[in-house]
């Protein structure tokens, strides 16, 4: 195995590690992150109260499952894309948010370091459009869910029809556009 294809496989067995770690946690409900708030945890890269991210039912006390996929996809070196840049509201507490689930679904939808596939491996992020997750198998996600109420892990009927992604790291060209840029007397990051 080449020294490439042997990080791409640790890390997508990070992002699953790190998943299976968080099984049973109510961390990525929305109540989490308002207490988490109330008491001045910094957690604003986690707050979203954005509608866009919601579930169907626009539901306070849901769970968000992009943003689990998010957290996980950081610790293990896999959140490669650049956050959505939005302007902030009264109910919009950021100045960008992470993909939805909805994003993650469309094939046309770009996610820098992570390419669309037909099978679902160990590792890999699927969606139908409204859920997703990290695949424990090709039968399996782990995901933020509102129906038990806490992370878990189920075979899911709809992996066979969601949109697969799989880490493959970025381009030479998506590097290149993230180095900071110079020759204007400034130097601009765009990380």
């Amino acid at each position: 195995m080449t020294p490439l294809k042997s990080g791409l496989a640790q890390a997508k067995g990070l992002m699953v590690l790190y998943a299976k770690q968080k099984i049973g946690s109510r961390e990525w409900s929305d109540s989490a992150f308002i207490s988490a708030t109330s008491t001045g945890k910094d957690i604003s890269y986690q707050i979203n109260l954005n509608p866009a991210s919601w579930d169907k039912r626009g539901a306070l006390f849901s769970f968000k499952c992009n943003m689990f996929v998010a957290d996980i996809a950081r610790l293990a070196g896999t959140h490669t894309w650049n956050e959505i840049a939005h302007q902030p509201t009264i109910n919009v507490l950021t100045t960008s948010r992470e993909p939805t689930a909805r994003e993650w679904a469309t094939a046309t939808f770009r996610i820098a370091g992570w390419a669309i596939v037909n099978d679902c491996e160990f590792g890999d992020v699927a969606s139908n459009g409204h859920h997703m997750g990290i695949a424990s198998s090709s039968t399996k996600l782990i995901s933020a869910s509102s129906r038990v109420g806490a992370i878990n892990e189920v075979d899911w009927d709809e992996m066979k029809i969601a949109i697969k992604r799989r880490f493959i790291g970025l381009t030479e060209n998506e590097i290149l556009d993230r180095l900071p840029k110079t020759g204007t007397g400034k130097t601009i990051r765009t990380f």
